[in-house]
């Protein structure tokens, strides 16, 4: 789902994190989104799982007490959507999880949810209850930019490692930068790398239908996937299997060519044998080396000549 306004949406991923100050936001006209900061700080941060927006009953989100309606997305986002949480789904590494729309109490006053994010199975020792997500995204396509900011703020104060915004208008991927305070375009031709992820994925998939799907495969390939290396098994094992039958029929081919060539061969050395007598060691070299057309031609020769030489020219 996707907040009401009038931007791109973005995703977004966690960054390490504890209670300090909350910056507030503004927008900037250019291309990539920054903010202003105007502190205000937080002396705990609440229980993950403890709403204040009801989960699952309500598209309400909150965002720095501001209720903000997540409503359905139009085919852009929602397609967009779909396909990255295929693609992120395929690279996570065994002991993390993938999730969509996972509702988070991030900061006091700002209960919302990231359109994909990923996060470590299992309980948070500290906390008793599950870890907090480290990298998180959000397709954004008529967000406003207030919202987007400050969900990138809140994210990355409460320790969310990496925030990706996927811009489904002007495919762009780009990453909240906490220093800069503005979400940084990544470079299309470069990849994105995280320890949460069985490999690099290429930025380009993340924006990308057709080269997002290849990325998938090979992703559950790296995993060792048990359908996967199953299907790959029998693919090869059918491979081997059809190499090795055209090698039988080829090998076939080749071993009654060369019989015949050197049945040609002994009839060709008895006929001039008979014709011109012992023949020397060159000749019979030379007729050991032939192919079976030279061979062939040679014996139409043999009663047609005057000269064993002559055989052969």
């Amino acid at each position: 789902m996707h907040s009401r306004s009038n931007v791109d949406r973005l995703l977004l991923s966690p960054d390490a994190g504890g209670a300090v100050s909350h910056p507030s936001s503004s927008s900037s006209a250019s291309s990539s989104l920054s903010a202003t900061s105007s502190p205000r700080r937080s002396t705990a941060f609440p229980p993950l799982d403890q709403h204040i927006v009801q989960p699952e009953v309500t598209r309400d989100e909150m965002i720095r007490g501001r209720k903000v309606v997540a409503m359905p997305g139009l085919p852009p986002h929602a397609d967009a959507q779909a396909r990255l949480a295929f693609l992120i789904a395929a690279h996570v590494r065994k002991g993390c999880t993938t999730a969509t729309e996972l509702l988070t109490n991030v900061l006091e006053g700002s209960d919302f949810a990231m359109d994909v994010c990923v996060r470590k199975d299992g309980i948070d020792p500290e906390t008793g209850s599950r870890y907090l997500e480290e990298l998180g995204f959000e397709v954004i396509n008529e967000q406003k930019k207030r919202d987007i900011i400050e969900k990138a703020e809140d994210l990355t104060t409460r320790g969310v490692r990496r925030v990706i915004g996927i811009f489904v208008k002007t495919g762009q991927v780009c990453e909240w930068s906490k220093t800069e305070g503005k979400f940084v375009a990544m470079n299309q031709d470069g990849m994105f790398e995280d320890p949460m992820l069985v490999r690099p994925i290429p930025v380009r998939a993340l924006i990308d239908q057709a080269f997002g799907e290849d990325e998938a495969a090979r992703a559950l390939i790296a995993k060792g996937t048990a359908s996967i290396v199953s299907l790959r098994q029998d693919a090869e094992q059918k491979g081997l299997e059809k190499g090795h039958k055209k090698g039988l029929d080829e090998g076939h081919k080749k071993g009654l060519d060369e019989g015949q060539a050197n049945e040609r061969r002994l009839m060709l050395i008895e006929l001039l044998g008979e014709r011109f007598g012992a023949l020397p060691v060159a000749v019979e070299e030379r007729i050991g080396a032939a192919n079976i057309v030279q061979l062939r031609q040679w014996s139409k020769r043999v009663f047609a000549v005057e000269t064993l030489d002559d055989v052969f020219v």
